[in-house]
């Protein structure tokens, strides 16, 4: 299985064009041409997108055409977004016969449920918006899976979230998980307000306003009650992200969300009569709202690497699969062997053959087999901000130990050394631990056992849960203000180095655990390459960079 997306081949954050790149990396991966493809999914219905669109500028534009007119030379002439079935065709030689579509949350439920290991489950799925729906609830027994409930635009759960990461100073479908950051800063006060907007019931949800108009918004996307309430958006010139106003605001839209996800969730749980959970969307990686499921409904919840539209396109193949191919022939859903680490391998040999083009900046030690762990252990012990380059990338946004920059965890001055010098981003968000497992109960308020084996939402760094109070002093530098972590548990049997790397450590420092995140500087994408891991390394403050057995350091 190979899966990656387009920003970690074009270096561009979020980029949302043609995934040639990404295309041409699987194809070299599996050796394969792309004649030798059975079948090409989309993961959702263009048609029923564009009929979306042109509906809800009927209802809700004062001028339709107009907006319809405008939307064209901004973004909708480009081919792949009016007919992406038939880019897919012309760019790649494939017939149409091969060229298929499945709709936008049927690509979010199968990748949840096929992926997990379970074989009757509750599937969730949340976002701003698919073709029309923002909401399904589904169930999956055996081989198949039956809509239960949806809710549909301008109803959305996510783009009420979306709407206030804007309005707080956060770019929308970027920053939604910062707003989650702040929400720890402030208090839910409110919450009430908010709250009279959502209620996500199976027999009828619903999520609207008539103060946002997130649908087609002519002019400003809210009304003046907005105002009232809330007081006046972010302006980076007059404000600060942590001024009191916006971390309230983010903390009662994300009481909001954890109160009406939860309740969805045991409803769903009662009336289905199961006990486990699938959850896909964007929401989805709300990892405060994932730990309190865990914790307080049932533990047996299971939350793809990439729940978004990132990981839709191995959705819709698995759904395609499932539904009109092989797998549908199967006589029951099959255990699909599954891995977080799915993405290009580092080449390092055409890395060898680049790096007389920085022999000006850098010196390179080689360390063979083991002796790289063991180096970088007695860096990182040392105090040192390391980039570390191992192995194929990870499959979703977080860096799980393969394309990380790794840290001492114990104290707030290296949080503090990693976001101002290194990432340069907002003083106020955490990092993540990534500690070994069978350690995680001792540091953690970690839930009790599942079902899931080797696919707990921990494994993919998707859920916070508390710092054990004893456990404080050694965690500094990755709990945030209000004692939580967004936890990642390190198996040998999936990353055997990053394991030995974190085991060495501990046997330096007594801790089991290494400060953790993503592989790149403010406003690009987590490296894929090494070219782009060497870009993060020279134009930040980390110490080291180790590329496969590679310790790079910087000439003074």
């Amino acid at each position: 299985m190979f899966f990656s997306n387009e920003e970690r081949h074009s270096y561009r954050k979020n980029d949302s064009s043609f995934p040639l790149g990404a295309i041409q990396a699987g194809l070299r991966h599996t050796a394969l041409d792309a004649g030798d493809l059975d079948a090409v999914v989309y993961y959702e219905d263009p048609l029923l997108k564009m009929d979306r669109i042109g509906a809800m500028a009927s209802r809700f534009h004062p001028d339709p055409d107009a907006y319809l007119r405008g939307l064209l030379p901004k973004n909708w002439d480009r081919l792949e977004k009016v007919d992406p079935l038939r880019m897919i065709r012309e760019t790649l030689g494939v017939p149409a016969a091969r060229v298929h579509h499945v709709t936008h949350h049927v690509s979010h439920a199968a990748l949840s449920y096929y992926l997990s290991p379970f074989n009757r489950a509750v599937i969730i799925t949340l976002d701003g918006v698919g073709e029309h729906e923002t909401l399904g609830v589904y169930l999956g027994d055996g081989l198949k899976i039956e809509k239960k409930a949806a809710m549909r635009m301008p109803d959305s759960l996510g783009l009420l979230y979306s709407f206030f990461t804007g309005f707080c100073g956060f770019e929308i479908n970027e920053g939604e998980y910062k707003l989650m950051g702040l929400a720890a800063f402030g208090t839910p006060e409110l919450e009430d307000h908010m709250a009279r907007w959502v209620d996500l019931d199976l027999a009828g949800p619903r999520c609207s306003t008539g103060e946002i108009q997130w649908s087609v918004p002519a002019g400003k996307a809210y009304s003046d009650a907005i105002v009232e309430h809330f007081g006046e958006p972010f302006d980076r010139r007059r404000d600060k992200h942590t001024d009191a106003r916006f971390a309230n605001i983010a903390a009662s839209v994300q009481a909001v969300l954890e109160k009406q996800l939860l309740h969805l969730v045991r409803t769903a749980r009662t009336q289905f009569s199961c006990d486990a959970i699938c959850l896909g969307g964007g929401v989805a990686l709300n990892c405060n709202a994932n730990g309190r499921i865990r914790r307080e409904i049932t533990p047996n919840l299971f939350v793809p690497p990439a729940p978004g539209d990132a990981g839709s396109a191995l959705g819709a193949a698995l759904a395609y699969w499932f539904e009109r191919s092989g797998g549908a022939a199967l006589p029951r859903k099959p255990n699909i062997p599954f891995s977080p680490y799915l993405g290009s391998d580092l080449d390092e040999e055409r890395f060898v053959s680049d790096l007389p083009l920085y022999a000006p900046l850098i010196s390179v030690e080689q360390f063979p087999g083991g002796a790289i762990v063991e180096k970088t252990a007695d860096c990182l012990a040392n105090g040192e901000v390391i980039g570390w380059m191992n192995g194929r990338g990870e499959m979703g946004p977080r860096a799980l130990g393969n394309r990380s920059i790794l840290a001492d965890p114990r104290s707030q001055a290296m949080k503090d050394k990693v976001n101002e010098k290194i990432k340069k981003r907002e003083p106020f968000r955490p990092f993540a631990p990534s500690v070994l497992e069978g350690h995680e109960h001792r540091y953690f308020d970690f839930p009790d056992q599942d079902q899931l084996k080797d696919r707990r939402p921990e494994d993919f760094m998707l859920a916070t849960h508390k710092v054990r109070p004893e456990m404080r002093d050694v965690t500094r530098a990755v709990s945030h203000v209000d004692e939580s972590s967004r936890v990642h548990v390190v198996r040998r049997d999936k990353n055997p180095v990053f394991h030995d790397l974190i085991g060495a450590f501990q046997e330096r420092t007594g801790v089991p655990i290494l400060l953790n995140t993503s592989l790149n500087i403010a406003g690009k994408p987590l490296a894929g390459d090494c070219m782009a891991g060497m870009h993060a390394f020279l134009y930040s403050e980390m110490d080291r960079i180790v590329i496969g057995d590679k310790l790079i350091s910087k000439k003074r």
